[in-house]
This record gives structure tokens, sequence and C-alpha cells, in this order.
């Protein structure tokens, strides 16, 4: 029995001096105190052709605040198109988020455009961009169709099957600028004129769209072919942003695989697309800019991951005035 108390005990010592020796054990608590950051508004503004002018102001917050509620009420916003002021703002609120609108104006392309917002307490907050040319581009429905059958990447067995059929979608670089585009595809319009572009619309289980376009893929040199059974040709045109490095100035064609007809292992059948809204954005640079940024930011990276520098192109301020303008065409494929 002696024996054994002296054995844990000399077990116990021996922890212990492992554990006192290290260095963070007996460390004292530090409090770490964050220096104020500089105060300003962050105004966020899109302009986009067609659409109603619109604008979100918040305010700077402080590193590891609790409180969240940034947003501004009270400011002044002078918005100047080719240097002409432009009056009419109306405040609202959307899920209570103070939005300034301006209802009856819409963006031009080509034209200039400048933004002042001011608030008691904060500098002038200052910004200019200029709206890119709305693009002519066509969209042809090729005789091209590809039957796809999905395999399960665990045990090898086959899956859905479905028939692909493509498009092209064409347009003219402009060879005397960098320019930003995104191709947005949708199985819907809503009126027409407003473009519904929520990144997953056309990527639910049943909206797949296969491309090997190199403007879709990261390598430029994704894995098998359409048709083969591998996903490494499945994109999301909505949520892909692309210059035009490798066709400046010169005519561009994309092609896309749309679904229209899918057979399923179960009793319910989707038929895919039966026509296509196809939209051609084009941005600029400043709203490729910050738009890109925003998508590199992850929440979940934890407190002392590298930070994501998110673009801003105010003086004054932070935020981002961009301008993008949108043409859409459609085209039946099934």
């Amino acid at each position: 029995m002696k024996n054994i108390i002296l054995k844990y005990s000399y077990l116990f010592a021996i922890t212990t001096i492992f554990y006192a020796c290290n260095p963070d054990t007996y460390a004292p608590v530090v409090d770490v105190k964050m220096p104020a950051g500089e105060k300003a508004l962050v105004p966020n503004m899109y302009l986009q052709t067609g659409i109603p002018i619109s604008m979100y102001v918040g305010q700077t917050q402080a590193v590891l605040a609790i409180n969240k509620n940034f947003k501004l009420d009270n400011a002044t916003i002078e918005l100047f198109e080719d240097g002409n002021l432009i009056n009419g703002w109306v405040k609202g609120n959307i899920i209570d988020s103070p939005i300034y609108y301006i209802p009856n104006i819409k963006p031009k392309p080509g034209s200039v455009y400048t933004t002042k917002v001011s608030s008691i307490g904060f500098l002038t907050a200052e910004a200019t961009d200029t709206m890119p040319s709305k693009l002519n581009f066509t969209v042809t429905k090729t005789s091209n169709l590809k039957y796809f059958q999905a395999t399960d990447p665990f045990n090898g067995s086959l899956g859905f099957k479905d028939t692909l059929q493509e498009i092209k979608i064409t347009w003219q670089d402009n060879g005397n600028a960098s320019d930003f585009y995104r191709i947005v595809v949708m199985d819907n319009d809503s009126n027409g004129e407003y473009i519904y572009s929520a990144p997953w619309k056309q990527f639910t289980f049943k909206r797949e769209i296969h491309s090997i376009d190199a403007i879709f893929q990261d390598s430029g040199d994704p894995i098998g072919a359409i048709g083969s059974g591998s996903s490494a040709d499945v994109v999301r045109p909505n949520e892909k942003y692309f210059t035009d490095i490798t066709f400046n100035g010169k005519q561009k064609e994309v092609s896309l695989y749309l679904p229209i007809g899918r057979e399923e292992n179960w009793q319910s059948q989707d038929l895919g697309f039966e026509k296509a809204y196809i939209s051609l954005q084009h941005l600029s640079r400043a709203a490729y800019l910050h738009v890109t940024s925003v998508m590199q930011y992850n929440p979940n990276t934890g407190l002392f991951a590298q930070p994501t520098l998110v673009y801003s192109n105010y003086k004054n301020g932070f935020g981002i005035l961009g301008c993008q303008s949108t043409n859409m065409q459609s085209v039946q494929v099934r």
C-alpha cells in the first residue's frame, strides 16, 4: 500500500513540474486595449441601368464591438450625374435598415456619378464612378445535346440521367480598356426589366449548369468532359465575376449546357429549363474589386485569421459606389 502511494505521489510531482514549466501556466492575464478606430461614414450604393437608385448608409464600428447598430438614418446625400445634382431622395426601411432612394431616376450608361454623403460628427465621404456601356450580345441555341449520367462517388453506382442543351453567348469586348463581367442565368424573369440575380437561383438540386469555359474554371483545365458523369464541369455562372484578360479586344463566346429533361431515381420528374433568361453584366472596376473582395470574406475563419481587405473607393469614408450595366436576352431551349 505504501509503494502504491509513493508511486502516485511520484507521478503527481512529475506532472506538476511539467505543468509549472509551461510559460503560459502562471502567466498574468493581459487586458488588450484595442485602439479606437477611425470614425467614418460607410455608404453603399450599386447603380444599375434600368433599376431605381438606392443607398444604404452606415458608420464604422469598433473592433469586437458588441453593438452592431451602426446604421445611420440622418444622413444627407448629394448625387451628381455628369456634374448635375439629382434631387428627390426618399427615406424608407427594409428589415429595419434605413434605405435612401430616388424612385423615378434610373442610371444611364456612360454617365459619371459622384456621391457626397454627410452627417453630424463625420467628415463628408465622397466617391466617383462611371457607368459602363450596355453591351449587345447574342444567345444562340445550338444543335448540340449531351446526355449526362451522374456517378455516385462513394460506390460508383449510376445516378440520375439528364439531357443537356448547349447555348452559346457571344459579345465583342472593348479593346481600349480592361473590362469586368458577370453572366447571370435564370429560368424566369419577373417583369422584363428588374433582374432577380440571387446567386443560388439556378443551382438548386435540379438546375445544374455545365461548362468547361476557362472563365468558370480556376485552373482553366477542368477534370473530365461534359456528359462524363463527373461534377467537375458543373458551374455557377451567377457567382463568377471575370475579366477580359484572355480575350481583350476580341469576340468572346461562352458555351453553357442547360438541363432540359431529367429522369429521376424516384417517381418525380424535372424537365429543367424550358426558356432561359441570360443577362450579361458589364461592371466598373470599382464594382468588380469590391464584390470580389467581399466574396473572399469568410466570417468562420476565426479571430486571428488573416484579415480580408474589402475594397472601397470612398474618400473620407468606407463603402462602395459601384456601377454595372445589364442587358438581357432570352432563348427557348426546350
